[in-house]
């Protein structure tokens, strides 16, 4: 008689809604959203055994799975439109970006005295300056998401849970400051680019 086989699942699912299209609103729920999950996370274990990649044995065994916690790793996202409609999302999980080893201090132009001349006003000008500095003074013109990571760190700013976000906004039609690096997940800050940071300083806007 064939023995018969269990499986354990159980699977946490977390939910938000709001009836807001407030951006920033938004931004700060998947932030919150992102933290929950990498705690969260911590405590997945999935077992399983070489019979699950196939749809049965010889003698009618169910395939053994033993799954003793599985967490959900999208989060369903939901906000309401002006007529109340419900209008549903999913919440990436986005890469944590690392700490890169560069000196940021030394040289030409330290990175902090060059952010303070041009003393960028939002999120998008921040990356920008980050970009021409790296490009200008450090002979880097390809920037990932762990170079801002690091400069934003060193500056003391608050890191968005979808780092490369005001890239990806840039590069699009709206701005076009910025174009695809040589290599995947880098960006390039442009001539377009470097025209509004050399326009920009600390008594302009």
């Amino acid at each position: 008689m064939a023995k018969e086989e269990k499986a354990h699942v159980k699977m946490t699912v977390i939910h938000f809604e709001t009836e807001s299209d407030n951006d920033t609103l938004m931004e700060n729920i998947r932030s919150i959203a992102h933290t929950i999950i990498k705690a969260i996370s911590t405590n997945q274990k999935v077992v399983v055994t070489s019979k699950q990649l196939t749809t049965g044995s010889e003698d009618g065994e169910t395939p053994e799975v033993i799954e003793e916690e599985m967490i959900q790793d999208d989060l369903s996202l939901e906000s309401k439109d002006k007529d109340g409609q419900r209008k549903k999302g999913t919440f990436r999980q986005y890469r944590t970006p690392q700490t890169i080893d560069i000196d940021l201090t030394s040289g030409e132009m330290p990175l902090k005295v060059f952010i303070e001349q041009k003393n960028p006003d939002n999120e998008n000008k921040k990356y920008l300056t980050i970009a021409y500095w790296f490009k200008k003074y450090k002979n880097i013109p390809d920037v990932s998401a762990d170079h801002v990571y690091t400069c934003f760190r060193f500056m003391g700013w608050n890191v968005l849970a979808d780092v490369t976000r005001p890239f990806r906004n840039m590069k699009g039609k709206q701005y076009g400051w910025i174009n695809a690096g040589s290599t995947k997940g880098t960006y390039t800050i442009n001539h377009v680019g470097e025209n509004v940071i050399e326009s920009m300083g600390a008594n302009r806007k």
